[in-house]
């Protein structure tokens, strides 16, 4: 009974002792040298990313140098092409107004001229009809640092050599080929001569002039951010005008789009090539002294660029009192009351010289 006893007593305490040792032999003790990441599985490696990821860049945004819009990186820093395109009653409507960045109207004898100042060549399939220079309109285009298109010119000044001195020109009188220009022949003389984008950057192409401008050059600075709402300026939502008494034209204010559309002779005045009407975020007028003299033809007059003045700046639907002037570089700054340079909204630009004598034909209401 006893050896019986001891017997499963002992066997007991056996298997206890053997449990314990396999317990013993089972317990985790750490490596003293791990196994290489690169021995591991590949869905077993140590994440060394980021917890965070990084975020990625902004897109980097371009801005016209014409107008502070966004726009493609080639057309951010272009050098404008000024047309000279006539304005007259001839029923004869103008090609390319449209893409125009800024456009500068003054009057001439028997009407009103256009210098369309444009970037986007590209776009332009026809621009016209392409009329004669004048010497006061091309002391606001050097001002811009722009290429001038031009036929020819009509005032006496313009027959001197250096009148057109720091402008790069493209005059048809001096470029009579097939290349730049062409004549429209169903289209009546004077009015029937045109060019185009392409044919004006092929004569670009070939000169050894800039591309691009300085984006200081202009006579203004641009909004920085969202356009301002003009303050302590008067209402402005419709703008009568007469440059000309041949010419008389209206802008009027889309408070939904912040632009002012442009009527002329009582209906909205389009571009020939698309149908758009002509739409801009800003209009300055700059009141000019007048200047006559005589040649062969008679009495004649040029605007005065050189002495300054006043004039007005209207956008958002309101309208304040500017002065304008020319520097000793001979590029023409605009500037606000204070006296310091006139800061623009961003989009076009309209610029209407008026003579002094014709203030009264200008209306802001």
């Amino acid at each position: 009974m006893k050896s019986a006893f001891h017997k499963i007593f002992h066997t007991c305490l056996g298997l206890c002792i053997a449990v314990c040792l396999i317990l013993c032999g089972c317990q985790w003790k750490p490596l003293s040298n791990p196994p290489d990441s690169d021995t591991l599985p590949a869905d077993a490696k140590p994440d060394t990313s980021e917890s965070d990821t990084e975020a990625s860049p902004p897109p980097v945004v371009y801005y016209h140098a014409l107008t502070g819009l966004a726009c493609e990186e080639s057309l951010s820093l272009a050098r404008p092409v000024a047309f000279f395109l006539d304005n007259t009653q001839s029923g004869v409507s103008q090609l390319g107004t449209s893409l125009a960045d800024v456009l500068i109207e003054a009057p001439v004898d028997n009407g009103t001229r256009f210098a369309a100042l444009i970037t986007d060549l590209d776009r332009a399939a026809a621009i016209g009809p392409i009329r004669s220079a004048r010497s006061w309109m091309m002391d606001a285009v050097r001002s811009f640092g722009a290429v001038a298109v031009y036929h020819g010119t009509s005032d006496t000044v313009g027959e001197t050599p250096d009148v057109y001195s720091g402008v790069d020109c493209i005059d048809y009188a001096q470029n009579m080929n097939g290349d730049i220009f062409y004549k429209d022949p169903a289209i009546v003389a004077p009015y029937q001569l045109k060019t185009s984008g392409a044919r004006i950057q092929g004569a670009l192409d070939k000169s050894s002039w800039e591309t691009k401008i300085d984006p200081n050059i202009k006579p203004y600075l641009l909004a920085d951010g969202e356009n301002a709402v003009l303050s302590g300026g008067g209402t402005a939502h419709r703008i009568r005008c007469a440059l000309a008494p041949s010419v008389q034209f209206e802008y009027v204010y889309n408070s939904l789009t912040n632009t002012y559309l442009r009527y002329q002779s009582g209906t909205p005045h389009v571009d020939g090539a698309n149908g758009a009407q002509l739409e801009f975020t800003n209009l300055v007028f700059l009141f000019c002294n007048v200047n006559s003299y005589s040649s062969a033809g008679g009495s004649v007059y040029s605007l005065d660029m050189t002495s300054g003045g006043e004039g007005y700046y209207v956008s958002g639907g309101k309208q304040i009192g500017i002065s304008w002037r020319m520097d000793d570089e001979g590029m023409i700054r605009f500037q606000s009351n204070d006296g310091n340079v006139l800061t623009l909204n961003c989009g076009k630009t309209y610029i209407g010289l008026v003579k002094v004598s014709d203030r009264a034909n200008l209306n802001i209401q």
